[in-house]
């Protein structure tokens, strides 16, 4: 099988995986607080990490990075995404499956705002454009007030919000620190699993689970948290056309909503789509799949 194929294969074996993230969250806290489902995930994405990079050829560069180092790690783990994970989670708590997962797909426009402050790219009229059409999504969804939900839709929608720009954070800082991404990854995920007990701890959000329960849980840290990120960095690293699969990564709130109204039977609100159509548009405006004459990229 050549790279070309291989890369195609992970990039859609992740995009179906990312594409069950939001109802499986859903399903999960709808029998246990958001934070042990945080939790608990993380622990298992965590571990999951550290066994794949100790069987391969990742431990051969744990003693490139010093004390300091595992800090900036576990430092932006913290910042990023856990605050990330613990708003999204929440968020979906509140919203329905759809609506969480679109205003989440907010990150790749924070990722362009928060790239112009730390990285000092350029901010140019096409960002500018795409950032007001994602934006606008927010506006469409609030006015919809979570008509799919039955919480408390401001707060899911400011929660899922803050969790874009979370992550949107994250991403910035990543690509500036630049470190191996196997040993960042699995750091993150130790630290995420490590605040969310602690949090959960302090609030008594504990409560028994069941096998069931504990089977998603290890299907959304192994599989969804850690698993697919590794799909994502093979199609990345062997694509021929980087752009390309990349653009691959707007399929997800779209299989997202299609996951939900079939397994959720969440209806689709007229709010939910024109949303997801005008975040997805910003975005595809801002990667150059849609172009306006000759718009500043």
């Amino acid at each position: 099988m050549t790279d070309s194929k291989k890369s195609y294969l992970a990039a859609a074996a992740a995009i179906i995986i990312w594409g069950t993230l939001a109802s499986t969250v859903k399903v999960l806290t709808g029998g246990m607080s958001d934070l042990q489902v945080l939790a608990v995930s993380g622990w298992f994405g965590g571990f999951f990490l550290l066994v794949w990079d100790l069987a391969g050829d990742t431990r051969k560069h744990f003693r490139d990075y010093s004390p300091r180092d595992y800090f900036s790690m576990a430092w932006l783990g913290f910042i990023g995404l856990f605050t990330y994970s613990a708003l999204y989670y929440y968020g979906l708590s509140q919203l329905s499956a759809q609506e969480a997962c679109i205003l989440n797909y907010l990150w790749p426009v924070t990722t362009i705002l928060f790239s112009c402050l730390i990285l000092k790219e350029p901010f140019t009229a096409r960002k500018a454009v795409a950032t007001m059409l994602s934006f606008a999504g927010i506006v469409v969804v609030m006015a919809g007030r979570g008509e799919a939900g039955r919480g408390n839709a401001a707060a899911g929608i400011a929660a899922c919000v803050m969790a874009a720009v979370c992550y949107g954070f994250f991403s910035a800082m990543n690509k500036k620190k630049a470190m191996n991404q196997n040993i960042t990854m699995m750091v993150v995920w130790f630290v995420t699993g490590a605040a969310a007990s602690v949090l959960c701890t302090l609030r008594g959000a504990w409560s028994p689970v069941t096998p069931l329960q504990l089977l998603g849980l290890a299907y959304l840290g192994v599989v969804v948290q850690a698993l697919a990120n590794l799909f994502w960095a093979v199609a990345v690293n062997r694509a021929k056309n980087t752009a390309l699969v990349a653009n691959l990564a707007f399929l997800v709130p779209f299989l997202s909503v299609v996951v939900s109204t079939t397994m959720l039977h969440e209806p689709l609100s007229l709010s939910a789509l024109a949303a997801l159509i005008l975040i997805v548009s910003g975005i595809l405006i801002q990667s150059g799949v849609i172009r306006f004459g000759k718009l500043p990229a």
